[in-house]
């Protein structure tokens, strides 16, 4: 960050000058805080001025005006009613000359400091609007202030060519967001996002940092809709700190890279696929997303198991422009991750062990230790990424004990936690909270290609989540039949397509659910006559059945199910049999399968 103490100085010199006898010319990219930073000078100062944008200025005449008006843009409504005016009968001439009265003797009543902004937007010769300006300088005596862009002026070098004529110094300004932030928050509302943003302004200063963009204005832009959001989540929520902090951080990287034009919405619908996401092109250059995770250390750019902004949630918030409070909070705690705990816990001062100060190694390492082997309830991604740093440490001798062999005791003490219902089950047969296919692990914005003893770790922590779902499945499944019968519309939503995986469209479950039962509710569904839920519930199964042939197992239970329909919709009546085959002629398209009538 910084200050630009010096420039600041200088200004402040230079307005203080008794006729300088020259312009001082402030060129920085656009976004920096130019006029912010002059009219803070100002301010400090106690000079009176006139700030003037010339954007659009083409002639003498707009350059006067806007002078005098101080924003070019009213001027038109000026103009407007005094071009009416000499419409009318025997007025016209004296409109022209009320006109040139009026503007002459606002010009002799300005103030002795003139801020000219936009100077690459004004469309006049550059030679014509530098002379325009020396009038104020070498007959006025004015102190004159020149913002500017010169890497966007389209005349830059026609306006460089002349410009030792009037300017006698040049200022460079960097972004200055210790100075910006608070202005910037003024604008938001007083409430929960107000003062979580200004209690973590570090936070936003590193990600403004990272993005390299030096663009205040986007990072603006992007604090007033996180602000938005902020104030639309549930209060625990943000006993979550570590995993608010990075939420925060990931939502304003990808808002400012979105804006900034560095990536696309194309590029948000790939964020749940690291194999698009993270590679390179042919001339072995990074996608735009993989540009993006190498500036933003700690982020969830890409959305793999583990992270806190799911697909889904990022096309809510980056595609479509909003997502309402109840998907909002939803999502959040679905990843598991919205628990109490601290802004820097354990697992990520483990990532962070190379920083920690000597004194502080032991104890740290002593904490890793207790967790790996005394925790009696763990998460698995911050359980791994403190295994994986332990065995980093012991591998290279900070350990009593070897990697291979504290490999081993990781291994049975996860088939412990395992044994013991201490770890959670994977959710829908693959979400286990944390990613193996970057290639890689990853976790909480962290990631790195594993070695082979952390392979094992991974492949054990993995077959024990997955073992804890099988040994959950019937339940999960009595879950979802309760839900079919009270909230279709839910169940079906649980059965499609999920990029984030947090649904049953790649997973067989149907098998494990009671078929008479399910058939008996479907029965219902068939008299009162709802069949528009069922259509869909069809649709969304023969979808998963093209796609997936992992779910070639449900397909003897769908026959079954189809069997039983038929022998009640006989039961109930010629009529009901009839309109059940016509239904199903349309909507049933799962493959022909033996019945199996067990149950």
């Amino acid at each position: 960050m910084t200050s630009n103490i010096e420039a600041k100085e200088a200004l402040k010199s230079f307005l203080e000058m008794e006729r300088p006898g020259y312009a001082l010319l402030l060129d920085a990219p656009w976004g920096v805080g130019k006029t912010h930073f002059v009219r803070a000078v100002c301010r400090d100062v106690s000079v009176e001025h006139r700030y003037v944008t010339v954007n659009g200025v083409a002639d003498e005449n707009s350059f006067r005006r806007a002078l005098l008006t101080g924003s070019y843009a009213s001027v038109r409504a000026v103009t407007s009613a005094l071009n009416t005016i000499k419409r009318l009968p025997k007025i016209g001439d004296f409109a022209d000359v009320a006109q040139d009265m009026a503007e002459a003797r606002l010009l002799k009543m300005l103030p002795d400091i003139l801020v000219f902004d936009d100077i690459e937007r004004s469309t006049i010769n550059p030679q014509e609007l530098l002379g325009l300006i020396n009038d104020f300088v070498e007959h006025q005596g004015k102190r004159v202030v020149l913002l500017m862009n010169s890497e966007r002026h389209e005349q830059s070098t026609a306006f460089l060519k002349h410009k030792e004529k009037l300017i006698g110094k040049t200022l460079r300004i960097a972004a200055d967001i210790d100075a910006a932030l608070p202005t910037f928050l003024e604008s938001v509302q007083d409430g929960t996002a107000k003062t979580w943003l200004s209690d973590h302004a570090d936070l936003v200063g590193e990600v403004f940092n990272q993005a390299g963009h030096e663009n205040l204005r986007l990072l603006r832009n992007a604090l007033r809709e996180c602000a938005l959001i902020l104030d639309r989540l549930e209060a625990d929520l943000f006993a979550a700190k570590e995993p608010m902090a990075r939420f925060v951080r990931t939502y304003l990287a990808l808002a400012m890279a979105l804006a900034r034009g560095e990536i696309t919405d194309d590029d948000i619908e790939k964020l749940d696929r690291p194999h698009l996401a993270l590679s390179v092109d042919d001339q072995n250059r990074p996608t735009p997303l993989r540009q993006l995770c190498n500036r933003h250390t700690g982020a969830d750019i890409v959305t793999t198991r583990g992270a806190v902004i799911s697909t889904k949630l990022a096309r809510h918030l980056f595609i479509d422009g909003f997502a309402d409070s109840e998907t909002l909070n939803k999502s959040l705690r679905d990843t598991g991750q919205f628990i109490g705990q601290d802004e820097n816990p354990l697992w990520l001062r483990m990532v962070h062990f190379f920083e920690a100060g000597w004194d502080h190694l032991r104890s740290l390492v002593e904490e890793g230790w207790s967790y790996l082997f005394n925790a009696s309830d763990i998460q698995p991604g911050p359980y791994l990424h403190i295994a994986d740093n332990m065995l980093s440490i012991a591998n290279r001798g900070g350990l009593d004990i070897d990697g291979d062999t504290l490999k081993g005791l990781i291994v049975r003490r996860i088939s412990d936690l395992k044994d013991s219902g201490a770890i959670p089950p994977a959710k829908f047969g693959s979400d286990l909270g944390w990613s193996n296919n970057l290639p890689g692990f990853s976790f909480g914005g962290y990631g790195r290609e594993p070695t082979e003893e952390f392979k094992d770790v991974l492949q054990a922590m993995e077959e024990a989540q997955l073992e804890l779902y099988r040994e959950g499945i019937a339940e999960e499944a009595g879950k979802l039949l309760s839900l079919y019968e009270h909230d279709v519309d839910a169940f079906i939503d649980l059965l499609g397509y999920s990029p984030d995986g947090d649904s049953y469209f790649r997973v067989p479950i149907f098998d494990k659910i009671d078929r008479n039962r399910f058939a008996e509710i479907t029965v219902q569904y068939l008299v009162s006559g709802r069949t528009r839920e069922l259509r869909e519930l069809l649709g969304v199964i023969d979808k998963r059945h093209t796609n997936y042939p992992d779910l070639d197992v449900e397909k003897p239970w769908f026959r079954s199910l189809r069997h039983v329909l038929d022998a009640r919709a006989k039961e109930h009546s010629p009529l009901a049999q009839a309109q059940l085959a016509m239904f199903l002629e349309s909507t049933w398209k799962i493959e022909e399968s033996p019945i199996d009538d067990s149950e």
